[in-house]
């Protein structure tokens, strides 16, 4: 509803309450919105309904009403005394800055106020400054004047008016003054102190922190320096062989950390970013330099890099790491290492070649005795139900009764009925899930659990197919195809059918492995 029209005096124009008005036409008032522009008649005596201004010649529109709120919300602002500053939340570096609210002093306040090239709705001057106030109904605040606002850092917020198109007028500007109506800081108005701030006391952590490292390594390399050795780290690296299209992969380590000896060993030189050691290995062959750098930034420096010598550097703790660690940037030794460790481990994967098509014969057994075991359950079933049934009986799972003389087969192993990872246990799969889930359901809730032991347990409970040891022990360390190492690994073994349960929410696979969350058992009885 139109409470608020223009009212024209000669050229000037000001905006009036239609309870300020007289009555009728005789208000002299148009509508506020400037592609409107209506005449108004101000219906200031309603009885049954609010006081209201009626359009002459046209239909009342929804862009009049948001030509009026922007209007009541500009000027709102204008007998201002006094503004609180809203809070300003915002991200800097990775992290979370804040202003709490702030009410200060009102100079003066203009409205449609020009700035360089662009014209805002209304600027306040306080006791902090400028702050300029945009007013969003329709549209955002441009990126164009976003950009401008940000990069010319002029403290700059956006309300939010554009749920309010319809609401009462009076309680919408109630709401403006208490600032509960939705609000963007463009720019907030003592964001540039906070960003300041923060360097600041980033800045005196990082001297903090840089006068740490260097006591530190103070430290450190004067017990080097009086016992004239060094603690050579270790090298590992990743070697990989391709052998008649069979693919090998293993972690070997080309140096083992050691104390190493020295002839003499001393302090080269100290810089803002690193202390530098020198020492000399001396002997019949003649002499070398060794190098030790502790750096104080985890940045390595150039003067560093550039050293042709053997060098380690220790790089500070940082993040997660509690505790510094020293790497090898450089040793002319390590390609004639890595060649060596490559020799050996193409030979190992020859030799293990060998191994695995020896193996081959048991790979292609273990799919054979899976396939069996999945396709012949009514035989196990037969001499299983029996068995499964007493076991039920005896630890109260199951009580015969006149209507239910037999105990069903739960619905969740109905629904998944091909187990062939099972096969090495050669017994019925529901009296082997139903026992496995009695030995986890022993196992505290949220703890992991040991999946090679649950095997332990199933295997001393049933006993093992006799192939099964002599196909893990040919197939175990190298096994081939990884879509079969389910129905050999006893650990996936155990896994595959934790999976089951995991369906059913009782169990959760995180990170470091399974752990139970609910009752297997209760899973088995619905």
């Amino acid at each position: 509803m139109l409470v608020l029209g223009i009212q024209k005096n000669g050229r000037k124009k000001k905006v009036v309450h239609v309870d300020n008005v007289p009555n009728g036409f005789k208000c002299g008032c148009i509508c506020p919105n400037p592609d409107c522009a209506d005449q108004l008649s101000a219906k200031n005596n309603c009885i049954d309904m609010s006081n209201h201004f009626a359009h002459r010649t046209r239909v009342e529109g929804r862009t009049c009403l948001m030509s009026q709120l922007h209007l009541a919300a500009q000027h709102y602002f204008l007998p201002l005394k006094s503004f609180t500053l809203p809070k300003h939340v915002f991200r800097y570096d990775g992290c979370t800055l804040e202003t709490l609210p702030k009410t200060v002093a009102v100079q003066s306040v203009e409205l449609e106020a020009s700035i360089d090239k662009f014209r805002v709705d209304v600027l306040l001057h306080t006791e902090v400054g400028p702050v300029i106030i945009e007013i969003l109904v329709t549209s955002k605040c441009s990126d164009e004047k976003s950009e401008f606002l940000t990069g010319s850092k002029r403290p700059s917020l956006e309300y939010d008016l554009s749920s309010f198109i319809d609401a009462e007028l009076k309680q919408t500007m109630a709401m403006l003054a208490n600032n509960t109506v939705p609000y963007e800081w463009i720019y907030g108005w003592s964001q540039g102190q906070l960003i300041e701030s923060y360097l600041k006391e980033k800045e005196a952590e990082r001297k903090k922190e840089l006068l740490r490292q260097k006591r530190s390594a103070a430290k450190s390399a004067n017990k080097l320096i009086a016992g004239c050795y060094l603690m050579l780290p270790s090298i590992d690296e990743q070697f990989e062989c391709m052998l008649e299209g069979v693919f090998f992969k293993e972690e070997i380590r080309l140096f083992t950390r050691q104390e190493f000896k020295l002839s003499s060993l001393e302090i080269d030189s100290e810089q803002e970013e690193y202390l530098l050691l020198k020492g000399i290995v001396s002997n019949s062959q003649g002499s070398r330099r060794i190098w030790a750098a502790y750096l104080y930034t985890p940045e390595i420096p150039d003067e560093v890099k550039a050293i042709k010598d053997a060098v380690i550097v220790r790089i500070p703790a940082q993040g997660n790491r509690t505790v510094s660690t020293w790497h090898w940037l450089s040793n002319p030794r390590l390609n004639q290492l890595r060649a060596e460790k490559m020799h050996e481990f193409q030979e190992q994967c020859s030799q293990e070649l060998v191994q695995l098509r020896a193996a081959r014969q048991y790979i292609e057994n273990v799919s054979v005795l899976a396939k069996q075991y999945a396709d012949n359950q009514d035989s196990y079933f037969h001499h299983g139900y029996g068995i499964w049934k007493r076991w039920l009986i005896n630890n109260n799972l199951f009580t015969p009764s006149a209507s239910k003389k037999n105990p069903s087969i739960p619905r969740l192993i109905k629904e998944h009925r091909k187990h062939p990872h099972l096969w090495m246990f050669d017994t019925w799969h529901v009296l082997l899930i139903a026992k496995l889930a009695k030995i986890i359901d022993d196992i505290p809730i949220n703890t992991l659990i040991d999946t090679t032991e649950v095997f332990s347990e199933l295997s001393r409970e049933f006993g093992l197919h006799p192939a099964y040891l002599e196909i893990e022990f040919k197939v175990h360390r190298k096994f081939s195809d990884e879509s079969m190492r389910h129905l050999v690994l006893r650990k996936q073994v155990i896994g595959s059918t934790l999976s089951l349960f995991m369906m059913s929410g009782s169990i959760k696979y995180r990170e470091s492995g399974y752990y139970r969350v609910g009752s297997l058992l209760s899973d088995l009885k619905r």
